[in-house]
């Protein structure tokens, strides 16, 4: 489509004549029809109803005119800037890709013009493909390209720049669905509206399908227009509409639900590029630092915020990413090779505090959102498995015997792997933390109902205490029995998760357990929880990969770095998400809020934050960790993870969600 195509179009468009039109634009009438139609052929649409004397819009053509005139509009405004401006100042070169929509190009130049308009004059200039865009950065050294997807090339800079989401789009007139409720599942047989086909946005769309194993003909009811009048159609129809908006833009359409798919929760970008000479210019240091400004919001809100629910919408979308996670290029599959490498990944769903590295990338799918960046000349295809146990145990166990690949535990687990025979803690990584407690909190004693004990130092010399064998709960106990000189008096006793509710109290003293378990347990008439707890100074949850593993897969170890990033964005950008999480593991939503969500001082609350924390690393094995079955800690030298944290910084800035 051409600039000129729309000028013609409004002159038809206020004339509702094309001899009059021609006349004002000076072309024949011929020249004005062919246009006209055209357009109207690019568009897919009618924008005119015709009869032998009479000339409307229909109501695509009303809008289409609405938006056409605020296109010109700007564009005037920035060539009479432009024009006043140029004896001024330097000048710099904007170009993109003529198929960019109007409104991205538009938010471009606005922005642009008010963040640089005192240093700078700005042209622009439309070319026809983005390997031309990219040839003239890399010649001109005074310019900035606009471009859809990330390119490694030597001697451009990347910056992202206006991140966008794929949002469905329902009218609020119909009252038969409820857009809140609606996944993409939902939407096979509903009548919907997608993007053109072979069109940037459509891309984006279908790569998502595809890695959720959906393709586009699964879809029985769609219809393809232009992006554009996406929202226009659904407004005045009961058709579902799915297509890319921009974060920032709110639109002002009374009659549209909009609705961001958990599926779809991960945005993406286009990018600013730019000469690498150019590092010096103040234009460059000005959108890196208002991009910063955008990721330093949004981490404002989160560390100010109790509640992550009560986070508002405008805040939760000011990230900027850095890559464009919808590749439009294809996978590259290899003919050579039709091997399926399988990555098995070790979890505890029901362990709350490790649920946004379990249950959330599991459920949304987000880990091969990411392996589509990876490329192996081996495998042409990585399946990732998420095995459930109730116990940080097997997974210890599958970890050791090369059964699991990748393993989130917590604590004591991971020093009690560090502490095997050097052959096993040596074949055995830390890459990334997945959960932080700087309270250590969350671990309790379960006392039988009637019982009269009121502190660790009451319990008789003999006294039975359950816990699951190498729990963090486990550990916190040792810990404690140590510190209190108990550990000789006190008999600790391994017990299953799953045998908690079958457990006979009258045979115990005590069950050591950690949330939510304890508060399970309490709310059968059984139990009460002490109220002096055993919980250790510091407490945290990481993740664990096999050796060859990291150095054989190291793309498939980033994804899943990869993922739990992605999976904190989604958290604090969901509303529902406390309300979700409780869905998918069955445990009560205040459990899970008062762990994941709102903060009551010393309680059980982690934070989501997978850098690797060294210090706490070293005071746990050092101060805290008690080999199992030993009495004192100075039997045997404390030994700390083999740890590699290098692919942490870098997911960070490949993908730059937020740090």
């Amino acid at each position: 489509m051409e600039l000129s195509h729309l000028r013609v179009f409004l002159e038809v468009a206020k004339y509702l004549n094309f001899s009059k039109a021609a006349e004002e634009i000076h072309l024949s009438q011929p020249a004005v029809s062919i246009k006209i139609k055209a357009l109207e052929k690019y568009l897919n649409v009618k924008l005119f109803n015709r009869s032998q004397n009479n000339l409307e819009l229909t109501k695509i053509g009303i809008k289409t005119k609405e938006i056409s005139e605020k296109i010109f509009s700007e564009i005037s405004l920035l060539e009479e800037y432009i024009q006043n401006e140029k004896v001024k100042f330097d000048n710099i070169k904007i170009y993109f890709n003529n198929t960019l929509h109007n409104e991205l190009i538009s938010n471009v130049i606005l922005f642009l013009e008010n963040s640089i308009q005192d240093k700078f004059v700005i042209d622009y200039k439309s070319l026809k493909s983005e390997s031309e865009v990219y040839q003239k950065v890399l010649t001109n050294s005074k310019s900035i390209g606009i471009v859809s997807s990330y390119d490694y090339m030597s001697g451009i800079k990347t910056i992202p720049w206006f991140p966008q989401e794929i949002i469905l789009y329902s009218n609020k007139r119909k009252r038969d669905i409820d857009i809140n409720t609606i996944e993409v599942k939902d939407l096979l047989k509903m009548n919907i509206l997608f993007p053109e086909i072979d069109s940037d946005e459509f891309e984006i769309i279908n790569r998502r399908l595809e890695i959720l194993g959906i393709t586009i003909d699964d879809f029985k009811n769609r219809k393809h227009i232009t992006s554009n009048l996406i929202e226009s159609i659904v407004s005045q129809s009961d058709w579902m509409g799915l297509s890319v908006s921009n974060m920032y833009y709110d639109s002002d359409d009374k009659l549209l639900n909009k609705k961001r798919l958990d599926q779809f929760c991960i945005p993406f970008s286009k990018f600013l590029i730019t000469n690498s000479n150019n590092e010096e210019m103040s234009v460059i240091r000005t959108l890196i630092e208002l991009s910063a400004k955008q990721v330093n919001n949004f981490e404002k809100v989160i560390s100010l915020s109790n509640n992550v629910n009560k986070i508002k919408s405008k805040d939760e979308k000011s990230i900027i990413p850095i890559k464009n996670l919808y590749r439009i290029n294809k996978r590259k599959t290899n003919t050579e090779s039709n091997k399926i490498l399988n990555i098995n990944i070790g979890v505890q769903v029901d362990t709350i505090q490790t649920s946004i590295a379990s249950v959330v990338p599991q459920k949304l799918d987000l880990m091969n959102l990411f392996l589509d960046d990876y490329k192996s000349s081996k495998y042409n295809n990585v399946n990732p498995k998420w095995i459930n146990h109730s116990s940080a145990l097997p997974i210890i166990s599958k970890l050791m015997n090369g059964d699991l690949d990748i393993g989130i535990v917590g604590d004591y687990a991971i020093s009690y792997l560090a502490n095997q025979e050097k052959k096993i803690a040596n074949n055995l990584v830390l890459v990334s933390f997945v959960s932080i407690n700087p309270e250590g909190s969350g671990s309790n004693l379960m006392l039988p109902k009637n019982s009269q004990i009121s502190s660790l130092i009451d319990f008789k010399y003999g006294s039975r205490i359950a816990s699951p064998y190498l729990s963090t709960a486990y550990g916190s106990l040792l810990y404690n029995l140590e510190k209190e000189n108990l550990s000789k008096k006190i008999n600790v006793e391994d017990c299953n998760v799953k045998q908690l509710n079958e457990l006979d109290i009258s045979e115990l003293d005590a069950v050591a357990c950690f949330t939510p378990f304890d508060y399970l347990l309490e709310s059968k008439e059984d139990y009460q929880i002490l109220n002096e707890t055993i919980s250790a100074p510091l407490s945290y949850y990481g993740v664990i990969v096999k050796r060859n593993i990291l150095e054989s897969h190291e793309g498939i170890v980033k994804a899943f770095i990869k993922s739990l990033i992605a999976s904190k964005y989604w958290f604090y950008s969901t509303p529902d998400s406390i309300q979700k999480i409780s869905n998918w593991t069955g445990v009560n939503e205040k459990i899970v809020d008062s762990i994941l969500g709102s903060r009551k001082s010393k309680d059980c609350h982690y934070m989501h934050d997978i850098s690797i924390r060294e210090d706490w690393i070293d005071h746990y094995c050092s101060k805290i960790y008690i080999h199992p079955h030993e009495n004192t800690q100075t039997n045997h030298n404390k030994n700390k993870p083999v740890i590699f944290d290098d692919l942490i910084n870098e997911s960070y800035d490949e993908i730059n969600l937020f740090k």
